[in-house]
């Protein structure tokens, strides 16, 4: 019977090695709890509209992704729903939560219109239907968020802290800092985006010894990230999230009663990710969206949409996606609008 080289035979106790250490790793890690601004349960969700409706009828709920939540912000009140309420006097509830795909979001709003409010305003972007993101199942809202692929690699390594006097003098840092810097940008997909140092610190990567650096490496990562996904988005039933924005369109278009409802899009800045993304084909890809949407809203009495154009907040993007302040004031007035 031939036998394996003894170079071979080492390479396989060390790979094996190197998966029980993962285990492990793993097993110690544990789970990583929901983040603290999405109710964990469909339970916490309820209890939170009971709350708000039993206060009063009416009001307004806005749900979404980053882009309602505002988690770059400093300031509450410069937050879309907060300058929504200031402008209108409505009661406002905000359901926004970081990463929410057309899944979720079918469910938070089968909630909140069981609830009978005056309003819904919601945003939608073509990015969940980005190959990163898979199916849901329908109507599931608030998931428990899954374990973070790789968590294991953000333990302590000993090899990736080595300097040596080349890498010295070409990084300027140890690798250990870059990889962090890259490794967070893949296995955080519903980290607040980064905002600049007026309106937010953003986070310097594990080790850091200069923090304009740390910044800047920190913003090439988000920019990469960014840029990586947008370029896999396609309006295409390969992609499971499609199925799911066709069913809460389906969904909107199905209410009637009192509830009027704005959807909003708010297009994406993508000069903040050139020369990493192709503009036209995303425009493109855009368009292929926009149009979905009007096809599932086409007999939907109760819906309005507002398209929010890059070109109308010039200067405001802090990203490619998220606005400041003064940005959150001018949509603020346009949903206010849509909403009379």
């Amino acid at each position: 019977m031939p036998t394996l080289p003894a170079g071979f035979r080492v390479f396989g106790f060390v790979l094996l090695g190197l998966l029980g250490l993962e285990a492990g790793v793993r097993a110690a890690l544990g789970e990583p709890p929901p983040p603290a601004e999405t109710p964990a349960d469909r339970a916490a969700l309820d209890a939170r509209m009971d709350a708000f409706f039993d206060a009063a009828p009416g009001g307004v709920v806005f749900l979404g992704d980053s882009v309602v939540r505002g988690g770059h912000l400093t300031d509450a009140a410069a937050r879309l729903p907060a300058r929504f309420a200031a402008d209108t006097g409505a009661r406002v509830l905000d359901l926004s939560v970081d990463g929410l795909l057309f899944s979720s979001l079918e469910c938070y709003v089968a909630a909140a219109v069981a609830h009978a409010p005056d309003a819904l305003v919601l945003d939608l972007s073509p990015r969940p239907l980005s190959a990163d993101f898979g199916a849901h199942e329908p109507c599931v809202a608030c998931e428990r968020a899954a374990p973070r692929p790789l968590r294991w690699l953000r333990a302590r390594s000993a090899l990736l802290g080595r300097r040596s006097e080349l890498q010295t003098r070409v990084f300027g840092d140890t690798p250990r800092a870059w990889a962090l810097a890259a490794l967070d940008a893949q296995v955080r997909p519903t980290a607040p985006a980064p905002a600049p140092a007026s309106e937010a610190p953003v986070e310097a990567p594990a080790d850091a010894e200069d923090p304009e650096e740390a910044e800047i490496m920190a913003r090439m990562a988000q920019v990469l990230k960014a840029a990586a996904r947008l370029r896999t988005v396609a309006v295409d039933p390969a992609r499971p999230q499609l199925a799911a924005l066709d069913a809460l369109l389906a969904r909107l278009a199905g209410v009637s009663g009192r509830t009027r409802i704005v959807v909003f899009t708010l297009e994406e800045n993508v000069e903040a990710l050139s020369p990493q993304l192709d503009a036209d084909a995303w425009r493109r890809v855009r368009g292929e969206f926009l149009a979905r949407l009007s096809a599932g809203l086409a007999n939907a009495p109760n819906v309005r949409r507002v398209d929010l154009a890059a070109a109308d907040f010039a200067g405001r993007y802090v990203d490619h996606v998220h606005l400041d302040a003064e940005g959150y004031a001018r949509a603020a007035a346009r949903l206010a609008e849509a909403v009379k």
